[in-house]
């Protein structure tokens, strides 16, 4: 789902560009105003389903949007180009032993800033920064926090090198 969220998350700022750039060159005709108009309409409503959720009616109303503009463009209308949305990856760290409602909060959080990826500690590094070892594997916290919602990726730890997991 987080990849989902992040793809329309997308397509709707790639749109919304697009959109302004159009504006900015269209060469305007009552008609053309309208096309414009609904186009933008078209796109509030992707953003209002993005906001709930629904990603495949907001997936919709965009390529709605994306038609009327790139046929005004086709009719030499308006010019504008496609720019590819970046797709922000974000970064969440921690041993995640006895998952609680505060963790999948703070990851949920965090997947609204972009494609969620998480580090999860080593066994080694928690018996060596809290002094115990953990009640769960490093292979069942890692199967655990993968199959959380918000959690695009999930990667167990370096012991030796923090970064290490980042920069692969």
């Amino acid at each position: 789902m987080a990849e989902q969220a992040a793809r329309v998350r997308g397509y709707v700022e790639s749109l919304s560009k697009a959109l302004e750039e159009a504006k900015a060159r269209a060469r305007w005709s009552r008609e053309v105003q309208e096309i414009v108009r609904l186009s933008e309409l078209y796109l509030e409503d992707a953003k209002y389903y993005l906001s709930l959720g629904d990603y495949i009616t907001a997936t919709a109303c965009v390529a709605y949007a994306e038609g009327l503009l790139d046929s005004l463009r086709m009719l030499g209308l308006t010019e504008f180009s496609w720019r590819r949305a970046e797709v922000r990856r974000v970064l969440a760290a921690g041993s995640f032993d006895l998952v609680h409602p505060g963790h999948v909060y703070f990851l949920s959080e965090a997947q609204k800033y972009g494609l969620l990826h998480v580090v999860v500690a080593r066994d080694s590094s928690i018996q060596r920064l809290k002094g115990r070892p953990p009640v769960l594997s490093e292979g069942d916290r890692l199967t655990l926090v993968s199959s959380l919602k918000p959690v695009y990726r999930a990667v167990l730890g370096d012991p030796h090198d923090f970064l290490r997991p980042v920069l692969e």
